[in-house]
């Protein structure tokens, strides 16, 4: 601290510190100013009335700006500068400003916190100095004392305070080492104490030895020791304490500091920080006016003008609004290109649509449903959608909500009616869209009439064919069987051959016809089941009985597993079913073989009765086809095997009419499982053990 504070070296007076030297904070740079912070005219693009190709921004922008590009040379040092450097510049400039300004506030900050250690030391110096003359003045009392009253008290502090002096004065002297002005004006006061030390030792030695009488000359030169260390005691505490009593002159002065460096940093950062924004906006702003003059000509439909020159983030951004709107415009081409095979399709379809909102009035309407009701586009559009349908709802509920019920991905038959009053079947569904405009419904509108029609030509057939075609096959095979038991007298060998054959053919005919007549049962939805409470085990016990004599005929055994849960469900049916699983797997099983029925839950609430065999296995790739009808797995099963394709599917639609499913588990080669499953009605408890049915037809 000795280069902030001169001390007088002399001891017998106090030192005082300089003045506290005034400091400038830095004047702003020169070059900087308004004049040279100007970045010229910054043209970036090119004026004029927009055209193809010259296109002027500058109508859309606030300032009226040209899209021009300036000459290099007037964008100065910025020329090659990039947006985010510019920013940068921004950000950088002030910055360092506040670091400067921050440098020097720590430094007025470290001197006015060097000058106040220096005041608290000196307030601790003048406390330890003090405190060593109180106690060298004890001292001097207690030897007085000693020699008044003899009494060994006054010696015991004395010697005391004389043990505890040179301590106090070795830790001021420690302290004094960082200060040598400090120090040096102590020394004095230490030549001084240790002098009166010493003349306090010999008396001490003098008194304590039986020597009660001490010499005038000697108390005259202990006072005089003792007048000088006092004055020099005075001397050097009054050195400390001036210095201590600049600190309100000290704290004003920093203060002052302190608010001239505030007042000139933010200054300083409010002229850079209008500068570095005026030069930034000189170089940026007819550039970013240039683009959005592009964005506004995009927005217009006018050509964009020529792009933004450069190499900065504002011409990146210009190249790229380029290309999308070069996208845009392709993809807005490509757009209505689709719309207009959209169209095209539309109009072509041959099944009406019609499009309406959510309360049911036409908004758009195709070439075929027009055609349908046979009428113009005026007649349709802007029409509630119930005035083309009979009001055939009995309870009165909206045509719309009906549609929104019923139809919405599926199909329903509603009596329409064509604008001359004629009626007609028409097949309706619903597809409902989210547009822009809010939800739609499209309505798609398919005259059914011909397929009614075509419907009751072959229910008649139908008709015809139970009444014209199984009553003859029923006396035909009738008549077979007289022939071939001889009530009409004996046959031949031969003749009893072709009998059987002709049985065996009247048999399979007699099978076609109750297969069609079932299956058109289905189609019309009018196959009934009649449902009771049943026995498992009467339906596996009738469906072998049924299938004995087949099974007999291939050479191929059938066993069956035991079970006594029952079920509601139609018993004939369900027969009809097993029957036809088991037949098929007679047929396709190699002799000797076994076909196996079994039984099992799958839950607690389903039954699952499963056919196995051990024949050729069905194609993984024919494993759902084969139950569309007259499909099979082979063509050449409808020869070799007298199979017409259409059991599988009956059979399908009876287990579907239970509320089951059925399906095939197979591997080509190895055989394969026909199951169905139809929910449990009620379950007894499980029977005890017992053998198997078991029917060996060997």
């Amino acid at each position: 601290m000795s280069d902030q504070i001169n001390h007088d070296a002399d001891p017998g007076g106090a030192g005082v510190p300089p003045a506290f030297g005034a400091g400038r904070m830095p004047a702003p740079p020169d070059n900087v100013s308004p004049q040279n912070a100007s970045t010229g005219n910054v043209s970036t693009g090119t004026s004029g009335n927009a055209s193809p190709g010259n296109a002027s921004p500058s109508n859309a922008s606030p300032s009226n700006a040209s899209t021009g590009n300036a000459p290099p040379d007037k964008l100065g040092l910025t020329a090659g500068l990039t947006l985010l450097q510019r920013e940068l510049i921004l950000i950088t400039v002030p910055l360092a400003c506040e670091i400067i300004f921050v440098v020097i506030l720590g430094y007025l900050f470290y001197l006015s916190n060097s000058q106040l250690a220096r005041i608290n030391e000196a307030a601790k110096h003048t406390d330890q100095a003090t405190v060593i003359l109180m106690h060298t003045l004890d001292m001097v009392d207690c030897q007085t004392n000693y020699y008044v009253s003899k009494r060994p008290a006054y010696m015991r502090r004395y010697e005391e305070i004389a043990a505890q002096v040179p301590t106090e004065l070795n830790a001021l002297k420690s302290d004094l080492a960082s200060d040598p002005q400090a120090a040096q004006a102590f020394e004095p006061v230490d030549r001084s104490v240790k002098m009166m030390l010493d003349w306090s030792n010999q008396l001490h030695a003098h008194m304590t030895s039986g020597d009660t009488v001490v010499s005038f000359a000697d108390l005259m030169k202990m006072k005089k020791i003792l007048v000088q260390t006092r004055e020099r005691f005075t001397t050097f505490i009054g050195y400390e304490r001036s210095i201590a009593d600049e600190r309100p002159v000290l704290q004003s002065r920093v203060q002052n500091y302190i608010w001239f460096a505030l007042a000139d940093g933010l200054l300083i950062n409010i002229l850079v920080a209008v500068l570095l924004a005026r030069f930034l906006y000189r170089v940026n702003a007819k550039r970013l006016n240039a683009l959005l003059g592009h964005i506004q000509n995009f927005a217009d439909n006018q050509p964009i003008g020529d792009p933004i020159a450069g190499s900065d983030e504002i011409a990146k951004l210009d190249v790229v609004f380029n290309d999308m709107a070069r996208s845009l415009a392709q993809a807005a081409e490509n757009e209505r290109k689709i719309n207009r095979r959209v169209h095209l399709i539309i109009e072509n379809m041959p099944v009406g649509l019609v499009i309406t909102d959510t309360a049911g009035m036409i908004e758009l309407v195709n070439s075929a449903a027009l055609e349908t009701f046979r009428c113009s586009q005026d007649k349709i559009v802007r029409h509630e959608l119930k005035s083309l349908f009979a009001a055939d709802d009995p309870e009165g509920v909206p045509l719309i909500e009906t549609l929104k019920e019923k139809a919405v991905g599926r199909t329903i038959m509603k009596n329409a009616i064509r604008i001359g009053g004629e009626p007609f079947d028409a097949e309706l569904s619903v597809t409902q869209l989210e547009t822009s405009e809010g939800p739609r419904l499209l309505v798609i509108i398919l005259d059914v009439t011909q397929r009614r029609q075509l419907e009751k030509l072959k229910q008649e057939f139908v008709a015809m064919v139970s009444h014209d075609l199984k009553t003859p096959l029923t006396s035909i095979k009738g008549s077979l069987m007289l022939l071939s038991s001889g009530a009409c007298g004996a046959v031949s060998e031969g003749a009893g051959e072709i009998i059987t054959i002709a049985e065996q053919e009247v048999e399979r005919l007699t099978r076609l016809v109750k297969d069609l007549l079932d299956l058109a049962k289905i189609e019309a939805g009018r196959m009934q089941l009649f449902y009771a409470d049943v026995a498992v085990d009467t339906i596996i016990k009738r469906s072998l009985a049924s299938v004995g004599q087949f099974a007999e005929r291939h050479k191929v055994k059938l066993e069956s597993e035991a079970t006594r849960v029952h079920i509601e469900a139609d018993c004939d049916r369900l027969v009809q079913v097993l029957v036809n699983l088991l037949t098929n797997a007679i047929k396709f099983s190699p002799k000797e073989s076994t076909v196996s029925i079994q039984c099992g839950n799958v839950d607690a609430d389903w039954l699952t009765i499963s056919v196995v065999d051990r024949g050729r296995g069905v194609p993984a790739s024919k494993l759902q086809l084969i139950f569309e009808p007259y499909r099979q797995v082979e063509d050449s099963d409808e020869r070799d095997k007298e199979g017409t394709g259409l059991g599988l599917p009956i059979c399908k639609n009876i287990v579907e009419q239970h509320g089951g499913t059925l399906g095939v588990i197979s591997e080509e080669g190895k055989g394969s499982t026909f199951w169905f499953k139809i929910p449990l009605r009620e379950r007894l408890p499980e029977p005890e053990p017992q053998s198997a049915h078991t029917t060996d037809t060997k």
